[in-house]
């Protein structure tokens, strides 16, 4: 806003003309050098003294000003630097780690690649030796047949059925007779190779069970994480319990395919292949445990093919024929007895529902079985009254490092710089 006063100045000049505004200027300095000539020359230095005293005195305050900026400024840059420095370190530290993860997660699976390679190449090597055997046994049984005189009369050398030739009745019945007893041979013959068509097999798969769970051992105990721990645990305990079905299923077809018929021995081979059940929910109430399966359908089989056997401390269920292929699904060890003649199943829309009475009621059931208990108490960390606390600390968190992700290690190791960092420089200011 104008003040007053410069209204007026301005009114003044815009009233005088310029030729007497040029006069009055020239007037004004003429004025003007006689009064510096009239001063005390004294009092003039001592004016410019003065005024020359303040400009070295802001000078000063502005030089102070700039080194007070330019320190602060070397310190920011300094501090930025060494968190620079400190996160390279940390970061070549993980590559090192990761590089040497990669090394180690590629011998291990060459290994692995070789076993495998190796026991295909050993596998193949049996099956053709027993393919050979097969082979001689059968050209040791034709040549039987062809040394025969009955037996040459009836079987061609490929092994087929000659027609007969009836010349009478006696003749025919004779024939018949013989037909009927090559039949029950040819059928007990069947029989046999049956049978040792299931032990070739099962002996496979009990072969590579076996090496599957030695395989499982051997990276369970050089395993440390505890996500991968309880997964190979978990495996481990279905081959063995595969393993052990295997030895059940083998001494219980034993007896069966002694009594039945040839016909009765193929079929098996030709119905759907056994499925493991893995996936299931359990829950709990003051009575009894509840474990829920879920299998699309199962309401739609026969009563008859939904199976549960219990004991005391383990309970075995097997769903026949169900879209063509068998379930099945065993749990041993459970956590605590239950009562066999009490429990039960139950078969839903899609859902099959066992039913385990407790024998100990109102008692609560914190895992589903001693394995499960036993995996999770070896994960809890271990604490000692008598040791000294800061180790038993350290400990923890040693565990929680191992056991954490990547934000989390890099969180622990800038903890572990800034603290170190920290107790550096109170030591130097002491």
């Amino acid at each position: 806003m104008v003040s007053s006063r410069s209204l007026q100045f301005i009114t003044v000049i815009l009233m005088v003309p310029t030729k007497k505004l040029k006069k009055y200027e020239k007037e004004y300095q003429a004025m003007r050098e006689n009064q510096l000539q009239q001063e005390d020359p004294m009092d003039r230095y001592k004016r410019e003294n003065r005024r020359l005293q303040e400009a070295s005195m802001r000078l000063e305050q502005e030089n102070d000003d700039l080194a007070h900026e330019l320190v602060t400024s070397k310190i920011a840059l300094r501090n930025d630097l060494d968190q620079a420095e400190d996160k390279a370190d940390v970061l070549n530290k993980e590559l090192l780690l990761t590089k040497q993860r990669l090394v180690e997660t590629e011998e291990e699976k060459r290994k692995q690649e070789e076993e495998t390679a190796q026991i295909c190449s050993q596998l193949s090597t049996r099956l053709e030796k027993q393919q050979a055997v097969s082979k001689e046994e059968l050209e040791a049984v034709k040549g039987k047949m062809m040394a025969c005189k009955h037996c040459s009369d009836i079987f061609s050398k490929e092994g087929a059925l000659k027609p007969a030739s009836v010349s009478g009745e006696d003749q025919g019945i004779e024939a018949d007779d013989e037909k009927d007893s090559l039949k029950k041979q040819l059928r007990e013959m069947e029989l046999e190779l049956a049978q040792t068509k299931l032990q070739l097999v099962e002996a496979k798969c009990k072969i590579q069970l076996q090496k599957d769970l030695e395989d499982v051992k051997v990276v369970l105990e050089k395993c440390t994480r505890k996500r991968v721990r309880d997964a190979l645990t978990s495996e481990k305990s279905k081959i063995e319990t595969e393993i052990k079905n295997k030895m059940q299923q083998k001494s219980q077809k034993k007896p069966e395919l002694d009594s039945e018929k040839p016909a009765a021995v193929v079929a098996p081979l030709t119905t759907g292949y056994t499925v493991k059940i893995s996936n299931y929910g359990w829950d709990q109430s003051d009575k009894f445990v509840k474990i829920y399966i879920t299998l699309t359908g199962v309401h739609q089989v026969p009563t008859e093919n939904v199976q549960v056997h219990f004991t005391e401390r383990s309970f075995d269920l097997l769903v026949k024929n169900l879209n063509g292929k068998n379930y099945s699904m065993i749990v041993n060890n459970l956590l605590k007895p239950i009562s066999v003649e009490s429990s039960s199943k139950k078969v839903k829309t899609d859902t099959v529902i066992i039913l385990c009475r407790k024998k100990a009621e109102n008692t609560r059931w914190d895992y589903l079985t001693q394995v499960e208990k036993e995996c999770k108490e070896k994960e809890k960390p271990s604490y000692d009254a008598e040791t000294d606390p800061s180790e038993g600390l350290m400990n923890v968190l040693k565990k929680i490092y191992e056991d954490g992700d990547d934000d989390m290690k890099r969180t622990i190791n800038k903890a572990w710089v800034e603290s170190r960092e920290k107790q550096a420089r109170e030591d130097t200011e002491f």
